[in-house]
């Protein structure tokens, strides 16, 4: 009776270690899986920061550029205006001078 006793005391004690042994393993592994997926969504996160930093920079340095155009584009329109007032002076202090050559005016 002690025997079967020390057996059956035994043999669940086997079967616990046993247990404890899988229940490790199975844990381990999934704390290697889960470590390698959280490294990759910090490297992906990093990268996403760092793209937002480059399209920020991008933003940043297209509005200046479209201000800069747009700054040029008054100054030559400015200036077309000129060019054309002046133009349009010219014509017509041609067609005075011919209008007092012929007598009209």
């Amino acid at each position: 009776m002690a025997l079967c006793f020390c057996l059956t005391v035994g043999y669940q004690f086997y079967l616990a270690v046993d247990m404890e042994r899988n229940i490790n393993d199975t844990l381990q592994e999934t704390n290697s899986i889960s470590s390698k997926y959280t490294e990759m969504y910090m490297d992906a996160s990093r990268e996403n920061r760092n793209l937002k930093l480059v399209i920020q920079q991008f933003k940043t340095e297209n509005e200046r550029l479209y201000k800069q155009v747009n700054l040029l584009n008054e100054h030559w329109k400015s200036e077309l205006n000129k060019v054309n007032d002046e133009l349009f002076d010219l014509k017509n202090r041609d067609s005075g001078v011919n209008n007092n050559v012929s007598g009209k005016e």
